[in-house]
């Protein structure tokens, strides 16, 4: 398929970060500009501070999305993102010169993160078009049926100022001729599509001849890291097979992290929990908590704990979704539910082993019978842990449908088939950006 390699993004920032903040204390040091100032060295202490920064702005960056495949092609409208990551890095160290009482080249620091967040724009975009260059002609011949050709349209359209490619329908892999033009070439082809002995040696001689060959899950993942239940047929049950969950890191070590951050974060965010805690009892009639029995691993039902932020008679018995402007919510729960502080009593939920920090939200028994009714594949967000925050949380907005409850599953589907420790690292940092926009909340 496509050689998009996000590591070179990661490297270049790298580079230029640390060789921008040389090159600012090259000029304010060893220049004729600034003769009135004392001369420094460049040691080796400074090149290691400047590489402190540089990783830093790696994992603000990270956190504000910035190597998303988006906001890599659409330079400008990543600038906000690169200045808030700069920020950040700004007061971290600021935090960690005070505390440590190190001296430190004010000037340098301060304007090498001024210019850092343009650098970075413009080396962005410059890597990226060299990288997809040669993609830019791209023919896609598509084998399967109407819904899933619909669905993989609809994805392409989406990236299609980035990565311009036309498609072609097809009946049968005989239709494809082999080109000899300098063209890229890509056969995609239904996984519910069953290929006779002839047409799969066709295959293999494109594949031969230079085509590559997927299917249209393989570019939701690709480009949307996410895999809709649709495009999934019945003989790919075992993508989602609970052995393959079997691994040290999800049977272990992801529970030690959970006790530990959950413990962590509870106590020094207890003013916090106390503060609201004592607003909503002063501000709303009823209590300060709101426990709700949803469905967790293996089924298991569990009860969950979160700040009341509606009426008290919000539900009257009956399942209901949250939906834009809900009249239901109280005054102070429209604060705090964008900011996800009524999610905070769920780290009691953490502790006890009944959530993870990680994992496709809980929902209630009544709303998943009436999605998997529909979509039987919801069944499988049942063999990990419900999470406090997850893929679909940060990459979807709120779902107050069951057709936008089926389009989150698509991002736990490919969440349950990538877990790994770098993933669940990467989601907490895309919390930060999604918390601070305030992104998937009513």
């Amino acid at each position: 398929m496509f050689n998009f390699k996000r590591c070179f993004f990661y490297i270049s920032d790298f580079i230029f970060t640390v060789l921008t903040f040389i090159a600012v204390f090259k000029v304010r040091y060893s220049s004729l500009f600034f003769q009135s100032v004392g001369i420094r060295e460049l040691g080796y202490i400074n090149i290691l501070m400047f590489c402190g920064y540089a990783c830093t702005i790696l994992l603000f960056n990270t956190a504000m999305k910035l190597y998303e495949l988006n906001n890599l092609s659409r330079g400008k409208d990543s600038v906000v993102n690169a200045y808030l990551s700069v920020i950040a890095c700004a007061f971290t160290w600021t935090f960690i010169f005070y505390i440590s009482k190190q001296d430190f080249a004010r000037f340098v620091f301060f304007s090498g993160l001024l210019l850092l967040p343009i650098i970075q724009i413009i080396t962005h975009k410059i890597i990226f078009k060299i990288m997809v260059h040669k993609y830019r002609r791209t023919k896609i011949y598509y084998l399967g049926t109407k819904k899933n050709l619909h669905l993989t349209n609809e994805l392409l359209s989406r990236y299609n100022d980035i990565l311009p490619s036309q498609m072609i329908e097809i009946d049968s892999v005989k239709e494809i001729n082999i080109n000899p033009k300098k063209e890229n070439h890509l056969i995609v082809i239904d996984s519910c599509i069953n290929l006779n002995k002839d047409e799969l040696a066709l295959i293999y001689e494109y594949e031969l001849n230079g085509y590559k060959l997927c299917n249209a899950g393989d570019l939701y993942e690709y480009f949307d890291q996410s895999l809709p239940s649709e495009l999934i047929s019945e003989t790919q049950m075992e993508l989602f097979s609970s052995y393959r969950l079997q691994t040290s890191y999800n049977k272990f070590f992801k529970r030690v992290a959970d006790i530990f951050v959950s413990l962590f974060l509870l106590i020094i965010l207890s003013p916090l929990i106390l503060l609201v805690a004592l607003i909503i009892k002063l501000t709303s009639k009823g209590p300060v908590f709101y426990h709700q029995k949803r469905i967790g691993l293996y089924n298991k039902e569990f009860v969950m704990h979160k700040f009341r932020t509606m009426r008290t008679d919000a539900e009257k018995g009956k399942a209901m979704l949250t939906v834009k402007g809900d009249t239901r919510i109280t005054a102070i729960g429209k604060i705090i539910r964008p900011l996800r502080i009524d999610e905070l009593p769920q780290l009691i939920n953490i502790l006890r082993g009944e959530m993870s920090l990680i994992g496709p939200r809980p929902e209630r028994r009544e709303l998943m019978e009436k999605i998997t009714a529909e979509h039987p594949l919801f069944y499988k967000r049942l063999l990990v842990k419900p999470g406090l925050t997850g893929w679909a949380q940060v990459k979807f907005q709120y779902a107050n449908s069951i057709e936008e409850m089926n389009k989150k599953l698509s991002y736990d589907l490919y969440y349950i088939k990538s877990i790994s420790l770098l993933f669940d690292l990467k989601i907490l940092l895309y919390t930060i950006e999604t918390v601070i926009f305030k992104r998937g909340a009513l």
